[in-house]
């Protein structure tokens, strides 16, 4: 557990980085990552849902915050997979939900991380 409260935040910076350096250098990978399918200016970030015909249902919407996330500014552009003919998409589904799995993983390693300090303190502390 103290491995993952020291880890876990390099671990979510590289991430980050990770999946700035897809969206460079692999777009179509990217858009099928964040489920984007048509480009869009300020995109939202979706968190949880499914891809079901070019957009993604029961997600939780943050406004501008793929657009923030990928380009550090939030009206910029994200393109999209409706420019990537559909023999060369990668499957959507199978590819965000991986992500979307591997994000939450790498979150709940800091909220243990955290959990372990809390009570690491409380105990010290009595």
């Amino acid at each position: 557990m103290t491995v993952a409260l020291l880890v876990a935040p390099l671990q979510i910076a590289v991430g980050d980085w990770s999946a700035r350096h897809v969206m460079q250098h692999q777009p179509a990978k990217f858009a099928a990552m964040e489920g984007q399918y048509h480009a869009e200016k300020g995109a939202p970030l979706h968190v949880g849902g499914w891809y079901s015909n070019g957009e993604i249902k029961g997600a939780l919407r943050i406004p501008k915050a793929l657009s923030f996330l990928a380009y550090h500014d939030p009206n910029a552009v994200v393109p999209g997979l409706d420019r990537v003919p559909p023999a060369d998409r990668p499957p959507v589904n199978v590819v965000r939900m991986s992500f979307e799995l591997m994000v939450a993983i790498g979150v709940a390693l800091l909220g243990l991380g955290l959990w372990l300090l809390v009570v690491w303190r409380r105990r010290r502390d009595m």
